[in-house]
């Protein structure tokens, strides 16, 4: 399992266990978004929102939901730029996060809405990925 301490290429080339736990739970979904390694340098030309694809598309009750999966240890750190493309995403198709804790081996899932207030409340800050430096909401454990 890879996590934002390692470098790009090992975590766009490993597999993502806490989508691999989705699945097992949501056996009736559909992948949607970008996965693996992007084989072209012009990615970064399309627009975050694009870039921020959920992960899936699966029933929800009595309509569908798309769904992000987020994976995390203890804390989540989300970027600002993820934020603001779920809040694109929730506009056009109600949203729901997955999260899975690989401290606890725990996981939730929550609205967008509910999500937000989390957000809300969170502490902000900096990490890094490789070279870069991100500013993020720092989000605790809530469950």
């Amino acid at each position: 399992m890879s996590d934002a301490k390692d470098d790009y290429e090992t975590r766009i080339n490993s597999v993502n266990l806490a989508e691999e736990k989705f699945k097992e739970l949501n056996p009736n979904h559909l992948k949607f978004g970008f996965n693996g390694v992007l084989d072209c340098d012009w990615f970064n030309q399309i627009p975050n929102d694009l870039q921020c694809t959920p992960d899936f598309i699966m029933p929800w009750g009595k309509r569908v939901c798309a769904v992000e999966v987020k994976g995390f240890k203890g804390e989540l750190k989300l970027k600002f730029k993820d934020f603001n493309a779920m809040a694109f995403w929730n506009k056009l198709i109600p949203l729901q996060l997955f999260f899975y804790d690989f401290e606890s081996n725990s996981f939730k899932m929550e609205s967008f809405e509910f999500f937000s207030y989390l957000v809300e409340k969170s502490e902000h800050g900096s990490f890094r990925y490789n070279d870069s430096k991100n500013n993020c909401f720092v989000i605790k454990k809530w469950w």
